[in-house]
């Protein structure tokens, strides 16, 4: 508020009473929920393309790289980050799918009430 007593910025937002606020309400948290699941599907993208560009690098390197004990190490850090980055890709789409009926379930039953 400024001086005179006049709000700024964002006008108030309107919030239905009852059941329809409590529906809107399981809706945000769904949304928020989604929002989750999308994070953990970025870091699952990242976690599993890290081995990808790695390996790709060693490629180009092609013969000036010997094969020596620490690149045997460094190929099963790439295949435990593998691993975890499919793991939480798994994980984040599994969690969208179920935000997804979730949210679905929310609407049919504003639909209907």
């Amino acid at each position: 508020m400024n001086a005179s007593g006049e709000r700024r910025g964002r006008p108030l937002r309107m919030l239905p009473a009852g059941g329809a606020r409590l529906a809107l309400e399981r809706m945000e948290l769904a949304i928020a929920d989604k929002r989750i699941a999308l994070g953990i599907v970025r870091t699952g993208v990242a976690a599993f393309a890290l081995p990808i560009v790695v390996l790709g690098g060693i490629a180009a390197a092609g013969a000036s790289l010997p094969l020596e004990p620490p690149v045997v190490v460094l190929a099963g850090l790439l295949a435990a980050s593998a691993t975890i980055g499919g793991y939480l890709l798994a994980r984040g789409f599994d969690g969208l799918a179920a935000v997804d009926q979730q949210l679905a379930a929310l609407r049919r039953r504003a639909d209907a009430g």
